[in-house]
This record gives structure tokens, C-alpha cells and sequence, in this order.
């Protein structure tokens, strides 16, 4: 939702692409993680919530670098918003 928002609002294609993708899938790995592996092995429960940290954390930190300059500049057809 918060690529099509940001898209939307600057003007852009409303479409994913490849660089978004890898957001999504580094956000969704986290989840996976976070709740799969200590179900499967419980002894590892402080390494999954490091590893969702740093999964979710680098999918976020992806979206920020990406969307900071478009979010910053004027939108592409000139409207305000």
C-alpha cells in the first residue's frame, strides 16, 4: 500500500517494480521468520527475531532510499499534492 500511495501521490506508474518487489519480499521473509522458526526449532527463538529484525529493517531501509527522492520533489505533472 505504501508503494501505490507514494506512486500515486508523485505521479507515477502505478505498478511494482523489480525494486519494489525486493521490499515486499524482504518484509514478508521477516514474518516468515519470525513466527516459523521458533515453532520449528524453539531454542532458536533469539535468532529468529534478530534475523525478522534485520529482514524487515533492510525491506524498509529499500523503500526509504527508493522513495525519498520522489517523495521530496514536486510531483510529475505539475499538480499540487
Amino acid at each position: 500500500m505504501m508503494t501505490r500511495t507514494a506512486r500515486g501521490h508523485t505521479a507515477r506508474p502505478l505498478r511494482a517494480d523489480g525494486f519494489d518487489t525486493a521490499c515486499y519480499v524482504l518484509v514478508l521473509l521477516a514474518g516468515i521468520v519470525r513466527v516459523l522458526l521458533p515453532w520449528a526449532v524453539p531454542r532458536l527463538i533469539t535468532e529468529a527475531l534478530l534475523a525478522s529484525a534485520a529482514l524487515w529493517s533492510a525491506g524498509f531501509a529499500l523503500y526509504a532510499l527508493r522513495y525519498w527522492s520522489f517523495l521530496i520533489r514536486p510531483r510529475l505533472d505539475g499538480r499540487p499534492g
